[in-house]
């Protein structure tokens, strides 16, 4: 089957070509090993080299289309829109995957029509909640574009309730959470450990991520500035990209190691005792996935996580390894319980080929029936 898929080129903090992470690189080049022809194209709304670039893993191949654009620019989107059609009218696709934000939606499903192949749109965040959708316009195009989608893959089941009850959805839906990759694996505690130059008998809690008040990273370091005096071994550890709208507090075992290169962070989370995940209640963080929370479990570290809507839902069986969001008490409480006593909640985390394989029969199904004659009818 040949299979368009359309990205931007930067998401989730990553650029998807320059630093070959996540969701919408990884799960093409998992359709591709399936034996489907998968081309895409991704669009940087930051000056980047445009071009063609080949991305492999063994035999799986994609190729990728990558240009600049302005979206709110019409010259911009015009060419961007050109774009499409022409690889489209070339390369003649079966199925089109359109992930990464609202703009992306809404070209796919102008492809749909134009084409007269399925889309199926991904939302692997509650696209509502990014800055896109509040210029004029954006938002009804957006909900109406996910309304004539063949098909939609969600991150979670809170986000697809979500969007089944908001946007009164035609095509099918499938959950398809986040994967992790095989470099996110349990290591030697101590030799991380001295790779960062922490202390061997140290309590280490910490988090590798967006540290950010969005996020509620503050409750974090008010948990240990709370617990501190009270345990003179523990640290707190922190890797990740800072925003401007928060600080990190000045203590003598509070440790920033900056945003560190991909293939350094499992050694971050190798040499926690404990890793926290942030979040807070809102329009973001009730529908997001926690990747985190499953990069961890890969390291085999135990996890503390906020139990937004989704979270909540995954650990119902896990209540030790959730606290509630935006409460220092909550997450103090929690961080000295799994210290006191470590335990991993009876979540097994999942590679992205098991998420590829389930992709590839949800886009074969879509093209192959149903979802070519909602395509017909819409």
């Amino acid at each position: 089957m040949r299979i368009l898929v359309l990205s931007k080129r930067q998401y989730t903090g990553k650029d998807l070509l320059d630093d070959a992470y996540g969701r919408c690189y990884e799960l093409p080049l998992e359709l591709a090993a399936r034996g489907h022809d998968v081309r895409g194209i991704c669009a940087s709304y930051q000056a980047r080299s445009e071009g063609v670039f080949e991305r492999r893993r063994g035999a799986a191949q994609v190729s990728w289309h990558a240009l600049n654009v302005r979206p709110l620019a019409p010259w911009s989107f015009y060419r961007w829109a050109r774009a499409i059609e022409t690889l489209g009218g070339s390369f003649r696709p079966d199925a089109i995957w359109a992930c990464s934000d609202s703009f992306h939606a809404i070209l796919g499903v102008r492809a749909q029509r134009r084409f007269g192949v399925p889309c199926v749109v991904d939302l692997y965040d509650n696209f509502e909640s990014f800055l896109a959708t509040a210029v004029p316009g954006v938002r009804p195009w957006f909900r109406a574009s996910v309304r004539q989608a063949a098909g939609v893959t969600c991150v979670s089941r809170a986000l697809e309730r979500f969007v089944r009850e908001r946007y009164a959805l035609r095509g099918q839906t499938l959950v398809l959470e986040n994967g992790v990759s095989p470099e996110f694996r349990p290591l030697d505690r101590a030799a991380c450990r001295r790779r960062f130059g922490l202390p061997g008998g140290a309590r280490v809690i910490g988090t590798a991520g967006a540290i950010d008040a969005a996020r509620g990273t503050e409750t974090l370091f008010q948990a240990f500035l709370q617990l501190a005096p009270k345990h003179p071994e523990l640290h707190l550890l922190l890797a990740g990209h800072v925003s401007g709208s928060i600080r990190i507090p000045t203590h003598e075992r509070i440790r920033y190691l900056g945003q560190l290169p991909l293939a350094e962070v499992p050694q971050v989370i190798g040499a926690m005792d404990l890793a926290v995940v942030c979040n807070r209640r809102s329009a973001f963080g009730e529908y997001c996935f926690p990747q985190k929370l499953y990069e961890i479990l890969a390291c085999g570290v135990p996890p503390l996580v906020a139990a937004t809507a989704g979270v909540a839902e995954l650990l119902e069986q896990a209540p030790r390894n959730r606290y509630e969001p935006d409460s220092v008490a909550s997450l103090a409480q929690g961080i000295e319980a799994l210290l006191a006593r470590p335990e991993l909640p009876p979540v097994a985390p999942v590679a992205w080929a098991q998420h590829g394989a389930r992709l590839s029969a949800f886009l074969e199904h879509i093209a192959g029936g149903a979802g070519m004659r909602r395509v017909a009818n819409a």
